[in-house]
Formats: structure tokens, C-alpha cells, sequence
């Protein structure tokens, strides 16, 4: 396909749906919503990510050392590599 004829073709597929979202929760106009209401169509739009965890593993909300962090656990009993992710967004 034609990237000219449709400028979404070479977009991922999820990329794609999430985009399409995010359209839909700030139509043209909305950057002059009153900023609760820009905030309600954005938590909006987070909640609409939301997905049940995958079985088997569990989530706590922890602190460590003053700073909140989320802890994802699998099943098993045994040790397990950890993977600490950390990032610059405003939690």
C-alpha cells in the first residue's frame, strides 16, 4: 500500500489502536476544555487501558526508602531474577 494514499499504513497495529484512542478522548477544541474537564477525559482514557494482570502473578503497592514502587510476583516460591524499572513520570 501507498504510504501517501493512507499515512497509518506502516503504523503497528497497537500503535494504531492507541493512537485512535487518544483521537477520540481529545477531539479538536479540547486543548480549550477547562483543565478539570481535560483531566477527566484523560484519566478516562487511562482507565480505558486497564487490563486484569495475568494469572499467576501478584501486585503490591510498596515504599522504598520514601519512594512508591509496584511489585510484580509470579507465582513460585523459589528466587527469582528481579528486573527494576524505573522512570522520570511524575507517579
Amino acid at each position: 500500500m501507498d504510504n501517501a494514499a493512507d499515512p497509518h499504513a506502516s503504523v503497528d497495529p497497537g500503535m494504531l489502536g492507541f493512537y485512535k484512542k487518544l483521537l477520540e478522548a481529545t477531539p479538536p477544541g479540547s486543548e480549550s476544555w477547562p483543565l478539570d474537564q481535560q483531566r477527566a477525559a484523560w484519566n478516562a482514557l487511562c482507565r480505558s487501558f486497564q487490563s486484569p494482570h495475568p494469572p499467576g502473578i501478584s501486585v503490591s503497592n510498596i515504599i522504598c526508602n520514601g519512594v512508591p514502587c509496584r511489585y510484580f510476583r509470579s507465582a513460585g516460591e523459589a528466587p527469582v531474577p528481579a528486573v527494576i524499572y524505573g522512570h522520570g513520570g511524575g507517579w
